[in-house]
């Protein structure tokens, strides 16, 4: 399956930067690149400039904080948006109305019959409605 490519305009100079989700292996060779104690704190940098086609972290040295932020938000919002279109529940819409209302009716159908439980105890043990006896 091929990766679709996005687009992120950074905010102070409105340059557009082409970039594309990492792959599982991807994502694993940097972890794996950055695992010294000494680099960690350079992972989640080398990820996006990863994502944006950059050979390293370094490339983005010269990126405003601004800008950076803006990239995590992008990239965050876009990735988790493909996330949920890609996991929709299967069938169509009718079939999940159709699903809920079952479920609703299920649900209800449950505290009818608990109301009524309560209603026949309460019966038997001659209490009124907020527990106090009948006189």
């Amino acid at each position: 399956m091929s990766r679709p490519t996005y687009t992120f305009t950074r905010p102070t100079d409105g340059k557009a930067f082409p970039w594309k989700p990492l792959t599982v292996g991807d994502e694993m060779d940097i972890q794996a690149s950055y695992r010294r104690e000494e680099a960690q704190h350079l992972t989640q940098y080398a990820l996006f400039a990863a994502r944006l086609g950059l050979p390293g972290p370094n490339d983005l040295r010269e990126w405003e904080t601004v800008d950076l932020l803006a990239l995590i938000n992008h990239v965050s919002e876009t990735e988790a948006g493909r996330a949920a279109a890609l996991t929709k529940p299967s069938g169509s819409a009718a079939d999940t109305l159709d699903a809920l209302l079952k479920d609703a009716i299920d649900k209800h159908g449950a505290f009818v019959a608990a109301a009524r439980d309560l209603i026949a105890a309460a019966r038997v043990a001659n209490v009124g409605p907020l527990g106090q006896p009948r006189t």
